[in-house]
């Protein structure tokens, strides 16, 4: 097998595909693979940091002898406000007040009036009546596509370039998703007038 021409990804179809499907030989193929990127300074190893992420960071890799100094922009929090002193000390108070999580969902008891709070203050923000609290970008996307666009009657119209996680809930909400190209209005506008009278529902989900 020519390991220079393919994917370490496409190992499992290259050697099926030719009749292997013992495990241990594809297994000693990924190894012999990972090898021979290695030592071509093709590998991606895992990095990770020496503390928690900021702006800036400590990086290493398995193969570094040491941490490196890095500016930080694949994170959500790259302006390095989780480190900013009040922000700090507004968390060491509500750990004194609320302890360190809420154990559970919200559903089963992890509700507290912390978060009625904060679904106040973000309610009357786009002056809406109520709002939901959800505690990571995945569930929100679980909780709010999938309730919206379930159904057949249902098509969901997704940006190109979308999270994962959107295309991963769009397949489990059973409704037909077909996509529109990145950030351009126009393909979505034609997108909707193609499909308006087919189906009951169109649901638009963007970034």
């Amino acid at each position: 097998m020519r390991r220079d021409i393919h994917q370490v990804g496409m190992t499992y179809k290259v050697l099926t595909s030719n009749g292997i499907h013992d495990i241990r030989m594809i297994a000693t193929e990924y190894y012999e693979q990972q090898r021979h990127l290695d030592r071509q300074q093709r590998w991606s190893h895992d990095r990770y940091l020496k503390e928690s992420s900021g702006a800036r960071a400590e990086v290493r890799t398995p193969t570094a002898i040491e941490f490196k100094d890095c500016s930080i922009w694949s994170i959500n929090h790259y302006l390095g406000l989780n480190r900013h002193p009040y922000v700090i000390e507004k968390a060491k108070e509500a750990i004194e007040i609320y302890g360190a999580g809420s154990g559970t969902s919200a559903m089963s008891g992890g509700h507290c009036q912390l978060h009625k709070d904060l679904q106040v203050r973000f309610a009357k923000i786009p002056s809406k009546e109520e709002c939901l609290l959800f505690p990571t970008g995945f569930s929100a996307n679980t909780g709010t596509i999938a309730a919206l666009g379930r159904g057949t009657e249902t098509l969901i119209i997704i940006d190109s370039d979308s999270h994962a996680s959107i295309i991963d809930v769009c397949r489990a909400s059973g409704a037909k998703y077909i996509r529109f190209k990145h950030n351009c209005i126009q393909d979505l506008e034609n997108k909707l007038n193609s499909y308006s009278d087919k189906y009951t529902n169109l649901l638009v989900v963007v970034e």
